[in-house]
C-alpha cells in the first residue's frame, strides 16, 4: 500500500510531503512510523537521479527537531510558557532524551499522541519545517546535506555535522523558533481545556475530602487509583513547586473581647493555585502531610506569623496574639520545640503573643508523650487553644488537664445560636465550665449584633468573624488595628 502511494513520485519535495503526512499520522495514532517508512524511503527517494535535497539525513537533521511531530518544539514551549507544574516537569524529564531525537517519553507522558488538540501541528510542524528547510537549501542559504549523521545526534551539532557549516545549525534554530510558535496556540487550547477540567476535578476532590471530615475517616488521597487520585497527585506536585517558591500566604482573622477590643488573629493559610484558584486549605494540609512537606509549610507559617506579631507591635502597644493552627503531625515532630524556640529568638518576640491551636480530632488522639510536648511550650508561654470544639466527639478529661487555655467552638454551634434552643444550652454549659477550669471560651463565625450579642450573654469571652473582619492580609490587617 505504501509503495502504490509513493512509488510514483518522481520529486523530492513531493515526496518528502507524502512521506511526512503518512509517517506522522501513524505516529499519531501509536504506530512507529518511522520503522514503517524506512524502506520505502530507502528505495524510493535515496537513490533518485539530479541533485536531491531530500534524504533520510536532511529528514531527521531538519524536519524532526526532538522525533516525531518536531516534539522538541512543544517541549520548548512548555518550560517556556505552560503554567501547569505537572506538564512542566514531564518536559523537564523528557528534554534530555527529546534532545537526542527520542520523543516517547514527552508523546506519551504529556500526552501528545492521541490528543486531539495536538493532532494539527503535529503533523503541520513537520510539514512547515520541511517547506522552511528544502527552500533554504534549495535557494543556498544552506548547504544541501552532504554527510549522513546519526539520528541521535542532538540539535545544531547534527546541523553542522549533516551540512559542513554553521549555517545547518543555524537553519535548526530558525526551525525551532517557527515550531515553538506554531505549537504555542495549541498549547493554549490545552491548557484552557486542562483548566475546566482542573477547575472541575478540584471540585470534586474538595468534596471527597470535605465528606470523610464529616464522617471522621480520612484516606489518602494521593494513593487513590481512580480520577480523583491522579487529581491529587497532580495538585501535590503543585504544592510541592508553591512551597520550594514560597507561594503560599497567611491572611489574618481578628479576634475581640467581650467589650469589643481587639485581642488577637488567627492565621490562616492559603494557596491561590495558578489555574483552580484558591484551595481548600485542609485540602493543602492533607497534600501536604501524605507528601512529607508539612513541617516545610509550618515553619513557614510560623516564621510569617512571628513577623506578623512584630509588624502589629509597631501599631499598638497592647498584647495582640497570633494563633497559629498545629496538627498532631506537627507536636510528633522531633524538630517542632526547636522550630518555635527558633522563630522567637529570630523575631524577639514572647512566646506569649504566638498561639497554637490544635483541633478537637486532633487533641483527642495526642498521646500522653506530645501531651508532655503541649506542657513544655506552654510552660515557655505559648498557649494551646482547641478549635472547633463541640463537634460531638468532646472529651473533658483534656481541659482537666490545664493543657489549653482556649475553648474555640465550632461554627455548628454558633451559626444558628438565635434559633437552636440546644445550641443555647451547650454553649452555656461550655462557657460555665470554662469559669471553673479557667480557659476562655471564643465564638467563632460570628456575622451579626444579634449573634454577638446572645453569645455575649451565654458566657463567651471572645469573638470571631465577619461582623467584625473577614481574613485579611498583614497590611490590611495593620489598617484595621489603627482604626480599632
Amino acid at each position: 500500500m505504501v509503495d502504490v502511494l509513493l512509488g510514483w513520485i518522481d520529486n523530492d519535495l513531493a515526496g518528502a510531503i507524502v512521506t511526512l503526512l503518512l509517517e506522522q499520522g501513524m505516529w499519531f495514532v501509536g504506530i512507529h512510523g518511522s520503522n514503517v517508512l524506512d524502506p520505502v524511503m530507502q528505495e524510493n527517494f535515496l537513490g533518485m537521479s539530479g541533485a536531491s535535497v531530500y534524504s533520510k539525513s536532511f529528514h531527521d537533521v531538519f524536519i524532526l527537531l526532538g522525533g516525531s511531530g518536531s516534539v522538541l518544539c512543544l517541549v520548548i514551549a512548555i518550560l517556556l510558557f505552560s503554567k501547569k507544574v505537572s506538564i512542566r516537569n514531564v518536559s523537564k524529564l523528557s528534554l534530555p532524551t527529546v534532545i537526542f531525537n527520542i520523543s516517547e517519553i514527552a508523546s506519551f507522558g504529556i500526552p501528545i499522541i492521541l490528543n486531539p488538540i495536538f493532532l494539527i501541528p503535529y503533523i503541520c510542524v513537520p510539514l512547515v519545517l520541511c517547506l522552511i528547510s528544502y527552500a533554504a537549501v534549495y535557494v543556498g542559504i544552506v548547504p544541501p546535506v552532504l554527510h549522513e549523521v546519526g539520528w541521535t545526534t542532538p540539535i545544531f551539532l547534527s546541523g553542522y555535522q549533516a551540512t559542513g557549516s554553521l549555517a545547518g545549525s543555524f537553519l535548526q534554530a530558525a526551525c525551532l523558533v517557527v515550531g515553538v510558535l506554531l505549537y504555542l496556540p495549541f498549547l493554549r487550547l490545552f491548557e484552557e481545556r486542562d483548566v475546566r477540567c482542573l477547575v472541575k476535578n478540584v471540585k470534586e476532590l474538595t468534596k471527597e475530602l470535605q465528606r470523610q471530615e464529616a464522617t471522621n475517616a480520612i484516606a489518602s488521597l494521593t494513593e487513590r487509583s481512580d480520577l480523583l487520585g491522579g487529581v491529587a497527585r497532580s495538585l501535590a506536585a503543585d504544592l510541592e513547586d508553591a512551597v520550594k517558591n514560597r507561594k503560599l500566604f497567611l491572611l489574618y482573622q481578628p479576634q475581640v473581647d467581650n467589650e469589643g477590643n481587639h485581642m488577637g488573629a488567627e492565621a490562616l493559610i492559603r494557596w491561590d493555585h495558578p489555574i483552580a484558584g484558591l484551595i481548600y486549605p485542609p485540602l493543602i494540609i492533607q497534600l501536604a502531610k501524605e507528601r512529607k512537606m508539612l513541617h516545610d509549610i509550618e515553619a513557614y507559617l510560623f516564621d510569617e506569623a512571628a513577623h506578623a506579631v512584630v509588624e502589629v507591635g509597631k501599631v499598638v502597644t497592647s498584647n495582640f496574639k497570633i494563633s497559629v493552627n498545629i496538627t498532631n503531625e506537627s507536636l510528633a515532630w522531633e524538630e517542632f520545640e526547636e522550630c518555635l524556640a527558633e522563630t522567637v529568638r529570630k523575631h524577639d518576640i514572647s512566646p506569649k503573643r504566638l498561639w497554637l491551636e490544635i483541633t478537637e480530632q486532633d487533641a483527642l488522639v495526642t498521646s500522653a508523650a506530645l501531651l508532655d510536648k503541649i506542657q513544655r511550650l506552654k510552660e515557655r508561654g505559648h498557649k494551646f487553644l482547641i478549635d472547633d470544639f463541640g463537634m460531638g466527639h468532646t472529651s473533658l478529661t483534656y481541659l482537666q488537664t490545664s493543657h489549653f487555655g482556649v475553648v474555640k467552638l465550632d461554627g455548628s454551634l454558633t451559626r444558628d445560636v438565635l434559633e437552636n434552643s440546644r445550641n443555647q444550652n451547650i454553649i452555656a454549659a461550655i462557657t460555665e465550665l470554662g469559669k471553673s477550669l479557667h480557659f476562655d471560651t471564643v465564638a467563632e463565625y460570628v456575622e451579626s449584633d444579634a449573634q454577638r450579642d446572645k453569645l455575649l450573654e451565654l458566657g463567651c469571652n471572645g469573638f470571631q468573624g465577619y461582623l467584625y473582619s473577614k481574613p485579611v492580609s498583614l497590611e490590611e490587617l495593620l489598617v484595621w488595628m489603627r482604626e480599632h
